[in-house]
């Protein structure tokens, strides 16, 4: 098997395909139709954390990592992803939000459909 041999303008337009797709997979991770509501008081990560509970059944640590921090070399300590839940956790706690752990997968929104219906995802209409 030989390795495939490009020029410097194939490989760029390679790289840059790539990067777009990165991002789109990144994008698709996260419910783009609603951010939580403004009285929860959460910052645009805990938003964007909150939104990635709303679209998957379970989040894991390195799609949470992804879809923050994107494919930057210096990304901070997964360790910090764990904050950022216990952030959301305590800001959302007086709204009856339930964040579960499930041990070596991730997290998971507990009445995840009922947060989406009570935000209006999927019926046409988003809540802001």
């Amino acid at each position: 098997m030989h390795a495939a041999t490009f020029n410097s303008e194939e490989a760029g337009a390679i790289i840059a395909r790539l990067r777009t797709e990165n991002e789109e997979l990144r994008a698709s991770l996260v419910e783009p139709a609603v951010t939580a509501p403004r009285d929860w008081g959460l910052t645009a990560f805990e938003d964007k954390l909150f939104r990635m509970l709303l679209k998957s059944e379970v989040v894991s640590k390195p799609s949470m990592m992804a879809v923050l921090y994107g494919d930057i070399d210096d990304r901070p300590a997964p360790k910090l992803m764990d904050v950022f839940v216990h952030r959301i956790r305590k800001k959302t706690r007086p709204f009856s939000v339930e964040i579960r752990t499930i041990l070596g997968a991730g997290y998971a929104l507990t009445d995840r459909d009922a947060w989406r219906k009570a935000l209006k995802i999927g019926s046409g209409e988003t809540q802001h």
